[in-house]
């Protein structure tokens, strides 16, 4: 079965066996796969961080280091058949090594970069890249989009996905972004306090899906000044930890944008976040909402709009709610799958009143979702009376499901 041997992960870290050896066996695994194509990654630092027995001696430490110059040869052999590389918890000096291979990709669709977080952001012109034609997305962890990263030899106009983590600022994406027109994904964590000074928006018509991970000291407005994304469909904040988006610089960002959007996931600290979307005509159409461990104020004016607002969020198809617990949070003031099994089934009912009364299309929600981030034993202890009208709604035909991920408890 040749794909089984397809598909490689090879950590370069800890005891290595000696370098024939070693080559050998890898050259006989990818031998397996026969002409399909193949998914490569090379994770850890080879030498430096290897994990030593402190009583050897320097002779043999330097006998038993991984040259990670041994595996050119095997590099050369399968990456014209490579569809995707990853290059994970690295350091810079083995990305410039891989970059004077002379490698070709003509397959390659993918490339994966990550710098251990325990060395600088590194800045590589990416030479490597030279001969791959077919790439499309890319994903950088800790490496600078700055600099030489623009100089790469790369097909920059068949980009359709960046994803750039830890230590970017926004003059870079601004940057990055002009030079790809394709990209239709962005997934970017901006630098905390980014010195950034954008004169003007950069218009970016392509970009469909932007996921956003915010931290506590970055300044969000920066990132959202710096964009007009006219197309975007699909947005995603996120938090390191509890903090607030930056409400006017998200208001003026959509007022400018325009988009259609359809998809929102995002975590609503207050009552501005919530309906910064909510409120703005470019937003009537979000058919998914997902919300994320709302405070119970939040959740409260969420599902009292929802029941008695008619153009308040009046598109809803699928509706998710994340919340800490069952009965119990740690989060204060709380907010819990109780307020939404005694809630929930009154406000969905009194919401197709409301449309019923005043002539309007009928409810368009299809799916009620609550999941809960405690995996273990869930106490889901409602009565029958509690849940019967939810039960109602799903007789009815609406998809309505509380618990984990992994387990459906109602």
């Amino acid at each position: 079965m040749p794909e089984l041997w397809s598909s490689w992960s090879i950590f370069l870290q800890g005891r290595l066996p000696p370098e024939g050896d070693f080559i050998r066996v890898l050259t006989v695994w990818f031998g397996r796969s026969g002409s399909r194509d193949l998914d490569l990654t090379l994770s850890g630092c080879p030498g430096e961080l290897n994990s030593r027995d402190p009583s050897e001696s320097d002779s043999e430490l330097e006998e038993d280091t991984f040259d990670i110059a041994a595996l050119k040869p095997l590099l050369h052999m399968v990456s014209p058949r490579l569809k995707s590389l990853a290059i994970d918890f690295s350091r810079g000096e083995i990305i410039d090594e891989i970059n004077g291979w002379g490698l070709s990709f003509p397959v390659l669709q993918r490339i994966s970069s990550s710098i251990d977080v325990v060395y600088d952001m590194h800045e590589t012109d990416f030479e490597l890249l030279r001969n791959s034609p077919n790439l499309i997305v890319i994903s950088l962890y800790n490496v600078s989009l700055g600099g030489a990263f623009l100089d790469a030899p790369i097909p920059w106009e068949n980009i359709t996905t960046l994803a750039a983590e830890a230590s970017v600022y926004t003059s870079e994406f601004v940057d990055a972004l002009a030079e790809l027109p394709a990209v239709r994904l962005l997934k970017a964590v901006v630098n905390p306090d980014d010195p950034s000074i954008i004169d003007s928006p950069l218009v970016h018509s392509g970009i469909e899906e932007l996921e956003i991970i915010y931290n506590r000291l970055h300044d969000s407005r920066t990132f959202f000044d710096a964009f007009t994304f006219p197309s975007l469909c699909k947005l995603a904040l996120s938090m390191f930890c509890p903090c607030e988006f930056d409400v006017e610089a998200m208001a003026r960002f959509l007022e400018r944008s325009s988009p259609p959007l359809r998809h929102l996931k995002f975590e609503a600290f207050s009552v501005a976040a919530l309906r910064v979307f909510t409120d703005t005509d470019s937003c009537r159409g979000l058919t998914d909402l997902h919300i994320r461990l709302p405070p119970l104020h939040i959740a409260c004016e969420f599902l009292s709009s929802w029941a008695a607002e008619t153009r308040f969020c009046p598109s809803l198809v699928n509706l998710t709610f994340a919340v800490a617990g069952v009965t119990q949070s740690f989060r204060h003031p709380e907010v819990t799958m109780r307020i939404f099994v005694d809630e929930a089934a009154a406000t969905i009912n009194t919401r197709r009143r409301l449309l019923r009364d005043e002539e309007a299309a009928p409810l368009p929600l299809q799916s009620f979702k609550v999941t809960c981030s405690i995996p273990d034993e869930l106490a889901f202890s409602f009565s029958d009376e509690q849940l019967s009208g939810l039960r109602q709604l799903r007789k009815e035909g609406l998809g309505i499901e509380m618990g984990t991920a992994s387990k459906r408890v109602f």
